[in-house]
């Protein structure tokens, strides 16, 4: 994660983790809201199922989202990654 960036959104995979760009800064847990908010946009998940499960204070995170119906343009070149139940994924 990278916050106060001039772009917003994902860029790449990275040693097997997405860069994600965000404008918030790292204050007030303003950047961590900032990355749910446009993980749950992107996923088209509610806001409410992301939580981050390691590195609440650091620019690496792991982020725990529920399997989302259908996976973003720039995701499906990872599917073999995510294990979902749904086989249409």
């Amino acid at each position: 994660m990278q916050p106060r960036s001039q772009r917003e959104g994902i860029e790449a995979v990275h040693g097997g983790r997405l860069k994600v760009r965000l404008s918030a800064p790292p204050v007030d847990d303003k950047a961590n809201t900032a990355l749910l908010t446009l993980l749950a946009r992107e996923f088209k998940v509610p806001r409410q199922s992301i939580s981050i499960t390691h590195g609440m204070h650091s620019n690496q995170k792991t982020v725990s989202l529920p399997c989302p119906a259908a996976l973003p343009d720039w995701f499906i070149d990872l599917r073999a990654a995510v294990a979902c139940p749904n086989p249409s994924l």
